[in-house]
């Protein structure tokens, strides 16, 4: 039979197949505008979960997801987003995820808006 080295190696052969087939039906969901989906892969690629970290892919994401109504996600881009504010634009941008996310009862949100209105109001 196979030795217990072997074993280990196609099992975790075939949890990088599962996360692979995992992170494909999240990609074929997400651009299907699944806003779940979408806010689980800015997650992914932001942390590094199961995939290369890349900020601006999981940026990406979380923008996608928030356009199509995640107030999780609004939050978690306005935030991401609010690090790198350098426009009146973005601050506008940043702003109106704040003020939905909050508005749909995200209390993380509501905390981050008051602090950001108080700089920058």
């Amino acid at each position: 039979g196979m030795g217990d080295g072997a074993l280990i190696q196609q099992s975790e052969k075939e949890q990088a197949g599962h996360c692979w087939a995992a992170l494909s039906i999240l990609q074929l969901a997400a651009s299907r505008g699944n806003a779940t989906a979408a806010r689980k892969l800015g997650w992914m690629y932001s942390e590094g979960i199961f995939v290369p970290k890349d900020l601006d892919v999981g940026l990406e994401f979380y923008r996608l997801a928030a356009e199509l109504g995640d107030a999780d996600a609004m939050f978690r881009y306005a935030a991401t987003l609010k690090t790198t504010a350098a426009t009146k634009q973005d601050w506008d941008v940043v702003f109106m995820y704040l003020e939905r996310a909050s508005e749909n009862g995200v209390l993380p949100a509501q905390l981050v808006l008051a602090k950001t209105l108080a700089e920058h109001g």
